[in-house]
């Protein structure tokens, strides 16, 4: 083995491939043959290096047979290599995962709240409730008849000269004297702005 590497050196000084301190025999034995990662620096420059004057590469086989040819005889530390102990590196097969399947995440929609309320039918009868009296007062008020004791409503009992944040029996009776209800049921939903002045007390 000894003699194969001073034949490689040899040949490297001779084809002027060595720098200054690898033109040293030990320094060059040293440099790429006293550990791994030296051994591989050499091997990768021997595979794609010509000979001068020829066509051929320094060297053509295996990192294997390179082992074999130049260190596993008389190195020490090589032979507890995979190269020189005459095992094969151990090939393994990349470990094949399937991709992380998750639930889909389902968005429930959450409940549209109302301010209004659905309250019995007795008296009084606060602001945000909804039920038929409120219905009927809004009928007399000459406003949307939705069942719902709004703003609307609120400034519509105002305009009378009665309390807009409860509606009682004193306030059915006046809203309602010398008018009949006018009905205009529609879609259920919070009060919408009518086209009128709340504060013409002819409404």
């Amino acid at each position: 083995m000894e003699e194969k590497r001073l034949k490689l050196w040899q040949m490297l000084l001779r084809n002027n491939n060595l720098n200054e301190p690898n033109k040293d025999y030990d320094t060059f034995t040293k440099n790429y043959f006293s550990n791994e990662v030296g051994v591989k620096n050499l091997y990768n420059f021997l595979i794609k290096t010509k000979e001068p004057g020829t066509s051929d590469y320094y060297y053509n086989n295996t990192l294997t047979e390179y082992y074999k040819k130049f260190i596993c005889g008389d190195l020490d530390w090589a032979k507890s290599t995979t190269y020189c102990s005459g095992a094969s590196p151990v090939k393994t097969d990349p470990v094949k995962t399937d991709p992380v399947k998750t639930d889909p995440v389902i968005v429930v929609p959450k409940p549209s709240t109302s301010r209004y309320t659905s309250c019995p039918e007795t008296f009084p009868i606060k602001q945000f409730c909804k039920n038929e009296t409120i219905r009927k007062v809004q009928g007399c008020l000459g406003i949307k008849t939705d069942s719902m004791f709004g703003p609307i409503t609120q400034s519509s009992l105002e305009a009378k000269g009665l309390p807009g944040t409860v509606i009682t029996q004193n306030s059915v009776d006046k809203a309602c004297k010398g008018s009949s209800p006018i009905t205009q049921k529609e879609p259920e939903g919070e009060e919408t702005q009518q086209n009128h002045d709340p504060t013409d007390a002819s409404y």
